[in-house]
């Protein structure tokens, strides 16, 4: 499978395909402090139970952020998911969020840069652009633009332009 194919299969319009987001409404609905819940699916390389991130709106803020890097043996949301909350879909995270989903999304499947086609295995070296006209930059700096990854510029713009409401 090219680079580009395997990009549009697991991020098909710059959206991790194989996740299931959560969120408990946070402390002051009778949730958590950890108000998101994201768990990984499908089978990558190296997978051996159930993967999944915990956070608030906030993790990267030092003070007050919280993201925990999660693994269980059994999966956690199946049979049921209700003790995390409702189920939403990638977008409806807040953007910092998105992001940290994103650079463990890109590790975990090995998804190497569409120009230069190196594996990047630290998901922090990749940068997530709010740039309209460029998706991610990759650890050697160059910019991955949506026609990069085969991605349509008008729904990812659209995309970027709802969050930032």
């Amino acid at each position: 499978m090219k680079i580009h194919e395997r990009i549009q299969n697991l991020l098909p319009f710059g959206i991790p395909k194989k996740i299931r987001c959560y969120d408990n409404g946070g402390n002051n609905a009778g949730g958590s402090c950890d108000r998101y819940t994201v768990v990984f699916t499908g089978n990558y390389k190296g997978r051996d139970g159930c993967d999944y991130f915990a956070m608030n709106s906030i993790p990267f803020n030092h003070s007050y952020g919280i993201m925990l890097s999660c693994w269980d043996s059994n999966i956690i949301d199946y049979p049921t998911y209700s003790h995390l909350g409702k189920k939403i879909q990638f977008v409806d995270l807040p953007l910092d969020c998105q992001k940290a989903i994103l650079f463990e999304y890109l590790m975990i499947w090995d998804i190497t840069c569409p120009i230069c086609n190196k594996a990047n295995r630290n998901s922090e070296d990749w940068i997530f652009a709010k740039n309209k006209n460029i998706l991610l930059i990759c650890p050697k700096g160059h910019k991955v633009k949506p026609k990069d990854l085969g991605l349509d510029k008008k729904i990812l713009c659209k995309r970027l332009e709802n969050k930032e409401k």
